[in-house]
């Protein structure tokens, strides 16, 4: 069972997600491609590199439980450390916009389940035996590394578009020297239908690399089948079969299928661990002899064996068997006997003794029946509890998502004989699995079960009554019920205070929860008051430099911010900036996010040139993010600090004046074209750096912003006739682009087409060409408006200042 306290709390979705495309950070979310427990995989363009990759991030970000965070962390970690060609790469690991998540390379070729799928699960067999080799190789390069995958599945293989194989998805992944508390009782240890007994028995810490080679095996009996080794019509059943039953031989159900891939794929998929394939590494050694056409090391179990297994799984079946045969030799005994004696009343006495031997097996055999159901039932619970807590999956082929599973699972709750400890295991492990994917109305129902029953059976200051409180609120916030959540909150608070004091960590977690619901619903005093409290008790427990302690003055810095008190705000960020710029692991992205929002305290507070300090010193500071850069810049020239942002592009110039790099090239160029810098060389730079990304971009989606960049640069070095061409490019490019961006580039370029027109002397063309250019354009801030209030980014500052200089021209003589 688990005893974990709210810090246990499963991530909540973050709001403002679902408009996609949007920017984030470094790279532009296109669209979602898949959701698990812990995060989501977005489709994105990274727009320094000008490649496709695949954004994964959490879903709660700084707000997430640390379970989450940890498993998130770990399969960063475990991928970030491994380079094999058949496993997908990680890029880049950061948090942005409070947001964990790392990037790795896009397959476009979508998942194995869906090859399986479209291809009626009749995939040649030479094609799977090659596929099945490079991921046992690359399985095994992991597990060299201390890495084990946990989930190998079908869904976790991605193909390329030439075919290749990647293994994917190693959100189970453990690492073998720093195997931590996640592998207790809450974390999650795989898929129904592809994960091995051990897992199923819940035996965290036994798991060995057997367990990956079972999964290759599980895969591999699904290129070869169709289907699935195991799979029940409902999550438990597909558990019960995998702990008692041997799949059935791939011949039977395609006769077709080749004796000795079938002996190797059920040779992974043994019971017993140690009778599998010592390594993935042996299991590939053993089908690239099945392709070099040699005999394989494997060999089918003997009939004796069989028979043996057989007996194993079926115990209760064997000994009513037995029973039943010494029911019959006892019975023929007894007929030799009446033959001989020709004694009714011996026969009769025999009959009954028979009979009574009859009786007794069948006792025997229902006994070892509900003993079976009462042990199938506690490993359900244990899987459940130890599997689904967290955990999601897509639809992939014949898989069930977790959301199916669970719908499966909460409908069969009240009809089995579980033990009352037994179902509350169940209600709180299924309420916070949905919890986990979202799905808050779902888990509402259960929880308030799960609470009731604690607060019925342990009373209301039991941990387990305040942990269930804790999870409601959860789902009733999720569900829209907010008051009652922030009421049941309030609640809590009390009752946690009362039962252990305000030094406890679930105290805490429950008033920093607290506080940001207040401030999120518009009570910022309240949080602030909240948050006061909890700051020096936070301290005292944790310590003055712990990151907990500094995620409350975080929140503490931004409530001041939403609460109007930008003095205090200024204060509270200039201290975390202080502790942050001098700590030497601080990521590059922390110190950005810090600095950044102390220049937006600094200029709320009425303090300019602090605040374009501050993002001269993120600009500094930031590493990798070049479209930030053009934020920062845009920035400075915003409010008339030309000096600055000459600086900043001359620096950046020099940065990535070799770049080979598309991406950075036409970022660095537009930087520079934000505003005339008046070295000619440096504007001559800009334009051959904005050339060089058009040139390395030449295949990239991105084409028509390579050109628009392009032609700023060239329009600030004086070359009208190049810039126009370029201006024209990239109105034609952005023709193919969807309608957001078609607009933004259109108009940008026709403002720029105005002002070279305008340079010219053809004021009158100018103006109409000014005219259609921002017909069609979003509203931009008025003069002397704070930019920020209106979230503008990158982009939007890149029109506004084209559309303010263009104003200006028009409204004046022509440029000389």
């Amino acid at each position: 069972m688990l005893e974990s306290g709210p810090l246990d709390a499963p991530p909540q979705l973050t709001a403002g997600w679902a408009s996609l495309p949007r920017p984030f950070g470094a790279f532009e979310l296109l669209e979602e491609v898949a959701r698990g427990g812990m995060g989501i995989v977005y489709k994105a363009r990274q727009t320094q590199a000008g490649r496709l990759v695949a954004v994964k991030v959490l879903l709660a970000g700084h707000f997430a439980a640390p379970d989450f965070v940890q498993r998130f962390r770990t399969e960063a970690e475990a991928v970030a450390a491994l380079d094999h060609p058949h496993i997908v790469p990680v890029y880049d690991v950061g948090e942005c916009e409070g947001q964990p998540f790392f990037s790795m390379k896009f397959v476009e070729g979508g998942s194995l389940a869906g090859r399986i799928a479209r291809s009626g699960g009749r995939i040649a067999e030479r094609e799977a035996v090659t596929w099945l080799c490079k991921l046992a190789r690359a399985v095994h390069y992991a597990h060299q590394r201390g890495v084990l995958h946990r989930d190998i599945k079908p869904g976790n293989v991605l193909l390329d578009a030439a075919g290749e194989p990647f293994l994917t998805d190693f959100g189970l992944a453990k690492l073998a020297e720093k195997d931590s508390h996640l592998t207790r009782t809450t974390a999650m240890l795989g898929t129904p239908g592809y994960m091995s007994p051990e897992q199923a028995r819940g035996e965290a810490r036994e798991l060995t690399t057997a367990v990956d080679v079972y999964g290759l095996g599980a895969v591999f009996y699904e290129l070869l089948t169709g289907q699935p080794p195991f799979a029940g019509s409902t999550a438990m059943e597909t558990v019960r079969q995998v702990l008692e039953r041997e799949p059935r031989r791939p011949s039977l159900l395609r006769p077709a299928v080749d004796r000795d891939l079938e002996t190797i794929g059920l040779k992974c998929l043994e019971k017993d661990s140690a009778r599998r394939y010592g390594s993935a590494e042996a299991l590939a050694e053993d089908l690239e002899r099945w392709l070099r056409h040699e005999p394989v090391l494997a060999r089918p179990a003997p009939l004796a064996e069989r028979i043996a297994k057989w007996v194993r799984r079926h115990r209760a079946a064997f000994a009513a068997l037995v029973s039943i045969a010494l029911v019959l030799i006892a019975g023929l005994t007894v007929s030799v006997w009446l033959t001989l004696r020709a004694t009714d009343a011996e026969a009769l006495a025999y009959r009954r003794l028979a009979e009574s031997q009859a009786s007794e097996a069948r006792a025997v055999k229902a006994a070892a029946a509900e003993t079976d159901a009462r042990q199938g039932a506690q490993a359900v619970t244990t899987f459940l509890t130890n599997t689904l807590l967290a955990s999601a999956s897509r639809r992939d082929g014949k898989m069930l998502t977790v959301a199916e599973i669970l719908d499966d699972t909460a409908a069969e709750i009240d009809t089995i004989g579980y033990l009352p400890e037994e179902q509350k295991s169940l209600l709180v492990a299924l309420g916070q699995s949905y919890l986990a994917l979202g799905l808050f109305r779902e888990a509402t129902p259960l929880l308030t079960r799960y609470r009731d029953f604690c607060l019925s059976t342990l009373g209301p200051d039991n941990r387990q009554t305040c942990r269930g409180d804790f999870f409601l609120a959860t789902a009733l916030a999720g569900s829209g019920r907010v008051a009652e959540a922030q009421e049941l909150r309030e609640n809590l608070l009390l009752r946690n205070r009362r039962a252990s004091g305000a030094e406890t960590d679930a105290t805490q977690q429950t008033m920093e929860v607290l506080a940001a619901t207040w401030a999120a619903n518009g009570s910022p005093d309240k949080a602030i008051r909240m948050l006061e409290e909890l700051l020096p008790l936070r301290t005292r427990m944790s310590g003055p430099e712990n990151n907990l302690t500094y995620a409350v003055k975080e929140s503490l810095a931004d409530a001041y911010l939403a609460a109007g008190r930008y003095h205090e705000a200024a204060a509270q960020w200039e201290a975390l900036a202080g502790h942050v710029m001098k700590t030497p692991d601080a990521s590059s992205a922390r110190k950005v996010h810090v600095l950044t929002q102390l220049a937006l305290a600094s200029l709320r507070d009425g303090r300019l040139p602090e605040a374009l300090r501050h993002w001269a010193a993120a600009s500094v500071a930031n590493k990798d993010d070049r479209i930030r850069d053009i934020w920062f810049a845009g920035l400075q020239v915003w409010f008339g600090n030309e000096a600055e942002h000459a600086a900043m592009s001359v620096r950046l110039l020099k940065d990535e004046a070799a770049t080979g790099n598309a991406g950075a090239a036409n970022c660095v160029a537009k930087l520079v074209s934000l505003r005339p810098v008046a070295d000619p060389e440096v504007r001559a730079a800009a334009s051959a750096l904005a050339r060089r990304a058009v040139a390395l971009g030449q295949q990239d989606t991105l084409l028509p912003w390579y050109y628009l960049s392009l032609g700023m640069a060239e329009y600030r070095a004086a070359r009208s006739p190049e810039a126009l061409a370029a201006l024209l490019a990239a109105d034609e490019g952005a023709a193919r682009t969807e309608p957001g961006q078609r607009t933004y580039i259109q108009s940008t370029a026709g403002i720029y087409r105005a002002m070279i027109l305008a340079r010219r002397g053809d004021l009158p063309a100018a103006r109409e060409a000014f005219v259609r250019a921002t017909a069609e354009m979003k509203p931009l801030p008025a003069d002397g408006q704070d930019p920020l209030s209106d979230h503008a980014n990158q982009d939007d500052l890149v029109l506004w200042l084209a559309y303010k200089e263009a104003q200006a021209m028009l409204a004046g003589p022509p440029e000389k």
